[in-house]
């Protein structure tokens, strides 16, 4: 069973920072790492998708690239040095507008498609 991820990004962080960070991973050559607390189990690297959930709405997902665990890197977008476990995806983000009237939270879900 392929299993698929939903995040939701904090309203703090702005939508037109995110599809700029998009445009840096369309091509598969960067990734983009999404930090959670914990790994999730199950998911199938180029099989599984990370939803993103953004102002109520599901607005699109990304395939999984890459889970990893006590991993060091520096942003490309702040520059700050971040630590942790990831889950990171890579290549085309594919839009959708589906209403999620869920409350925002921490970590991650698992989402049936």
């Amino acid at each position: 069973m392929i299993r698929h991820i939903l995040i939701t990004l904090p309203l703090s962080f702005p939508w037109k920072t995110f599809k700029e960070e998009l445009k840096k991973i369309h091509d598969g050559s960067e990734v983009k790492n999404f930090r959670v607390a914990r790994l999730p189990k199950d998911v199938r690297l180029y099989h599984s998708s990370l939803y993103v959930q953004y102002e109520g709405k599901i607005k699109g997902y990304l395939q999984i690239t890459g889970v990893k665990e006590n991993f060091e890197f520096t942003c490309t977008t702040t520059h700050r040095k971040m630590k942790g476990n990831f889950i990171q995806v890579s290549g085309p983000f594919f839009p959708l507008d589906i209403p999620a009237p869920t409350k925002g939270f921490q970590g991650w879900r698992y989402y049936k498609s």
